[in-house]
């Protein structure tokens, strides 16, 4: 049985490419009843050979029909569904005025109550014009022949096969009409739903498609975004075949891809975050949703399922960045809370030792202290310089706990240089700040922002010597710049990549 439907399946197939799922599914339908009428035909003939034994013309009447349909089933799998009903509609109403005249008698006069199956034809393949049409015709045609294919007078046969044809094929009409004119209206809310939907979906996705599935199990796209799938993707949606975003995606992900649809297909709502290779060879992260539509209120398994894909790729780097953040912010806080721990401790031990230092340097004097003077006051540089790290080491680590507020940063500098450039005295240094052209606001922690600025401001002030620093702002590309300009002997380039290095201090002679 499953060999007879895949045999009848394959002979009815349209023939031709970019037919719409409804033109091909009506390329079926025409087919399958001119492939049936072909095949009744024969049939009927050869059951009733005993009876047509010596008949020509009811052979001659059997080749003519089966090649008349033979063009009809010819025309549908072209896809040229319109022009075989039509046919099939005029070859109909033929072949049953001509089995009326070969039969004859009573029988004829009831071939001719088939003549509606025309008009249900028609009206279903046919718009409800052309269907009317050919009733008329048919209708005149019963008035003019039927009596005298029938032996019948013309009141029997107003009163019998024409006034059934008329009754039948107008209810026929009245009824195709309304259904059509509900599906007309169903189709144009569909429509503005899903415009809407596509409207909406612009904004929310990089490409969204409705699949439906088929009774063989496979699924069907019914419409979709493709400009967006090649945005997307870089490759068309029909490019690498049927199976194209499949294909698209990441080997390695693919399996989840399969099961996610498997569990759609029983209704249940499903997504996945898988890697996608461009065309171009670079890969991406989806986000793909699935969710199920349900019809006549069946929960239970979805006749199909919107598929909504997004680009994650920048939300994934950006929760990476975040992860990152926050295992480094917990770092700063183990740090601080290491540093809070020894540098009360510390300081004091320091204190010791430069209370020594300062007390030997008192109760030594002579030669002695010239031989141990040099000594001591390295001794003090040195307890100077581990004091300060101390306080680098705490200013960095407080760089996790910004309260950041509007501020002007013209304003801030402005007020950083004066403050400065008074506890400088007669210094030889000339320090000026220079303002961007217009006002600067952002969001930043003053405080912090000043320690920072103050720190590179004593540097440079400690290593111009002589001259000037300047402290600028700028505005660029939508970036605020904060310049630090001395006249000092500078950093050798090959030093420069670790100025950032925690401690890290070039000695005299790196400078």
């Amino acid at each position: 049985m499953e060999t007879l439907r895949k045999t009848w399946a394959s002979l009815v197939v349209p023939r031709v490419n970019g037919l719409t799922e409804e033109q091909a599914e009506q390329a079926r339908i025409i087919a399958s009843i001119s492939l049936m009428v072909i095949c009744m035909t024969v049939f009927g003939y050869l059951l009733t050979l005993p009876l047509n034994r010596g008949r020509f013309d009811a052979l001659l009447a059997l080749l003519g029909a089966a090649l008349c349909f033979s063009i009809t089933y010819w025309l549908a799998r072209s896809g040229r569904t319109e022009l075989a009903s039509a046919a099939n509609s005029v070859l109909g109403v033929v072949a049953i005025f001509g089995a009326t005249a070969l039969l004859g008698d009573v029988l004829a006069s009831s071939n001719l109550y088939f003549l509606v199956a025309v008009s249900i034809y028609a009206a279903t393949f046919l718009n409800i014009r052309t269907a009317i049409w050919i009733t008329v015709g048919y209708c005149a045609l019963v008035l003019l022949l039927g009596p005298s294919l029938t032996d019948q007078s013309l009141e029997q046969v107003f009163g019998g096969p024409l006034m059934f044809n008329v009754l039948s094929a107008g209810f026929t009409f009245l009824f195709v009409h309304y259904w059509r004119l509900r599906e007309r209206k169903r189709s144009d809310a569909l429509s503005i739903s899903e415009t809407r939907y596509r409207a909406v979906s612009d904004h929310v996705s990089d490409y969204i498609f409705f699949a439906r599935f088929t009774p063989e199990g496979s699924r069907a796209i019914i419409w979709d975004t493709p400009d967006k799938f090649q945005a997307l993707s870089g490759y068309g949606t029909q490019e690498l075949g049927p199976e194209t975003f499949m294909m698209v995606i990441h080997p390695d992900d693919r399996p989840p891809v399969y099961e996610g649809r498997a569990r759609i297909a029983a209704g249940e709502a499903t997504f996945n975050e898988v890697r996608m290779i461009r065309k171009d060879g670079c890969e991406r992260w989806l986000r793909i949703e699935r969710l199920p539509v349900h019809e006549d209120g069946d929960a239970a398994a979805a006749t199909g399922y919107y598929g909504i894909i997004v680009d994650i790729t920048e939300e994934r780097d950006a929760r990476r960045a975040q992860d990152e953040l926050a295992l480094r912010r917990a770092q700063f806080s183990m740090i601080d809370t290491f540093v809070k721990a020894i540098s009360h401790d510390f300081r004091n031990r320091l204190s010791s030792v430069e209370t020594t230092r300062y007390l030997i340097g008192k109760q030594v004097s002579g030669e002695a202290l010239e031989r141990i003077q040099p000594r001591l006051e390295q001794i003090s540089l040195h307890i100077q310089d581990m004091i300060e790290q101390l306080t680098n080491l705490t200013y960095i680590n407080a760089v996790s706990r910004l309260h950041l507020s509007p501020a002007n940063i013209n304003d801030l500098c402005s007020g950083l240089c004066s403050s400065l450039a008074k506890s400088m005295g007669e210094n030889s240094i000339r320090l000026r700040f220079e303002p961007a052209a217009r006002p600067i606001t952002l969001n930043v922690d003053s405080g912090q922002l000043e320690r920072a600025l103050m720190h590179l401001l004593n540097n440079a002030i400690t290593h111009a010597q002589e001259g000037s620093v300047v402290l600028r702002t700028l505005v660029s590309d939508h970036h605020v710049l904060i310049q630090v300009e001395d006249t000092g002997v500078g950093i050798e380039a090959d030093k420069l990549p670790r100025i950032f290095e925690p401690f890290y201090r070039a000695t005299m002679h790196e400078r």
